[in-house]
């Protein structure tokens, strides 16, 4: 079984990213996985019950939200298929057993993540200009999910440096490699929401490189860090520089009607949240429920309260707009416990590089959903799940990375 495990760890971020269907298709391997690992477990310590706890009331109050709403029939269009996604959230603990049990080696994770960069930045570097709006949409993603992948790939790879040079200094080169291929992979693209996370990813990754050194150096690697990607973005043709371009004007523009600018990815963002807190105050406790956006969203055109610009978005692209307008306050306390109960215990563990990876996980999720509702997407949510599980099991008291080293190392 720990050979399965190290083998998904490996394979999984570049899959996802690059196959069809290979996210979910891994999601279910594992659970089933996990479903077989429940005996002969150790028990289970209070922090992981709180955050199993957390994971399952995040499913249960989407489920909640959801019934009230379409049993009482406010729910503009009560379809079961929109229980999908957040009932994904409750593999989490099938795979966190599996995980627990197995402990794969650290070396898997910190490998499967510089292969997913680096494959990502390849794919980005070969298709490039080849679609019509000139970003980057591999063959069956959207530029936004493969932008924001192959970013946190990038950083979260960089994590690995002293565990690669521990088994060969020349293979410190690999992560370094990586993080320069993800971040390429991200600015072609043209995915600018996730740009956002760049300079707080950055000043994490160097916090954790540089944490035996004193403050000036964590601050310069950080700024390092910014510096490349800003550099790359300023380089004659690319590709992030027009996308970046265009925000300013997009962003000045909006809510004068002859600009045009609510039809753009900026504007109509701007509209979208104005939506989303109008029906969080229509059904501050629960929301409107699962899928309800798009309904709610088309009465609010047809009174006049929003631009019909907006109409064919089916989402806030906010994560936490999302959790406010579709579970009400109750939805964003789920929310915020999915994401704070972990983050405290990779705190708590910080010294292990897995945990510290946990943190900027979790931070790039954070950010990234400032633009965009991660967790109505399936590669966003797998992504989240698994490597989530995989740096809780590996990081507090592992020890795994050395003997990781001695199966990676060239002598």
């Amino acid at each position: 079984m720990r050979i399965f495990a190290t083998a998904i760890l490996l394979s999984f971020p570049a899959a996802l990213n690059l196959v069809p269907h290979a996210g979910s298709v891994i999601l279910l391997l594992l659970i089933f996985a996990g479903l077989c690992s429940f005996r002969r477990q150790d028990p289970l310590e209070p922090w992981e019950k709180w955050i199993m706890g957390a994971f399952a009331v995040y499913v249960l109050v989407a489920t909640l939200c959801f019934a009230i709403n379409a049993l009482g029939g406010t729910h503009p269009d009560p379809q079961a298929k929109y229980l999908d996604r957040p009932l994904r959230f409750l593999g989490f603990i099938p795979i966190y057993m599996f995980f627990r049990k197995t402990r794969p080696p650290e070396w898997a994770i910190w490998s499967g993540l510089s292969l997913g960069a680096i494959a990502s930045g390849l794919f980005a570097l070969a298709v490039a200009g080849t679609s019509p709006d000139g970003s980057i949409v591999s063959n069956r993603n959207n530029h936004i999910v493969f932008g924001d992948l192959s970013l946190l790939f990038g950083f979260l790879a960089l994590l690995g440096i002293p565990l690669f040079r521990r088994c060969h200094p020349f293979l410190a080169a690999v992560p370094v490699a990586a993080f320069l291929l993800g971040i390429n992979g991200s600015l072609l693209s043209g995915a600018r929401g996730g740009w956002i996370a760049i300079p707080f990813l950055s000043l994490l990754v160097a916090w954790k490189l540089c944490e035996n050194r004193k403050l000036p150096l964590k601050l310069a690697c950080g700024i390092l860090l910014v510096a490349i990607p800003s550099f790359m973005t300023l380089l004659p043709g690319s590709p992030a520089s027009a996308r970046m371009q265009k925000a300013w004007p997009e962003l000045t523009g909006h809510g004068k009607e002859e600009s045009g600018v609510e039809a753009t990815a900026t504007g109509s963002r701007l509209v979208m949240w104005k939506s989303a807190w109008t029906i969080y105050g229509r059904n501050p406790f629960i929301g409107a429920g699962r899928g309800s956006f798009s309904g709610e969203q088309e009465r609010l055109i047809e009174e006049g309260v929003i631009s019909a610009a907006v109409e064919r978005h089916n989402h806030p692209h906010n994560i936490f707009l999302t959790a406010l307008s579709e579970g009400g306050a109750v939805g964003l306390a789920a929310l915020l416990a999915l994401l704070i109960l972990p983050t405290r215990q990779f705190i708590r563990t910080r010294s292990s590089a897995a945990s510290w990876a946990g943190v900027v996980l979790i931070a790039g999720y954070i950010h990234f959903g400032l633009t965009e509702s991660l967790f109505l997407g399936s590669l966003f949510v797998s992504f989240f799940l698994v490597m989530t599980a995989a740096f809780l099991a590996t990081g507090p008291g592992s020890s795994t990375d050395a003997r990781g080293c001695d199966r990676i190392s060239p002598e």
